[in-house]
């Protein structure tokens, strides 16, 4: 509106419907020519987006397959516990072989019901 007051302004006295015509349809398709940039480069940036986010998944490593790949990763922790001083050390009397275990007879128990299943 404000470019139609300006080319009524500068145009008085004479015939202008022509040239106020023309000033607004000008203005409109630099309108229209920046919306339409405007939406091709949000358009490009959504696909680059798009495809960085496809790229980083692509390259993401879960553990069990970083673990496959790099067998240092299988002594690793040992390590980092010998340099830092924490050596492991396992205390074998803590385990017993299971003849050693009073386990009760399966006859000696009250709570054993066997169940005879008859395939014939």
């Amino acid at each position: 509106m404000k470019l139609l007051q300006e080319q009524a302004e500068e145009n008085l006295g004479m015939v202008m419907i022509f040239t106020l015509v023309s000033a607004a349809q000008e203005k409109l398709n630099e309108i229209v020519d920046q919306i339409k940039t405007r939406r091709e480069e949000e358009k490009k940036q959504k696909e680059k987006e798009a495809e960085e986010a496809e790229k980083s998944e692509r390259n993401v490593v879960d553990g069990k397959q970083l673990f496959e790949t790099d067998h240092n990763l299988d002594t690793s922790d040992i390590q980092f516990l010998e340099e830092a001083g924490n050596s492991v050390e396992v205390d074998e009397s803590l385990f017993q072989e299971m003849d050693d275990l009073e386990l009760e007879d399966e006859e000696d128990d009250p709570d054993y019901n066997p169940v005879h299943l008859d395939s014939d």
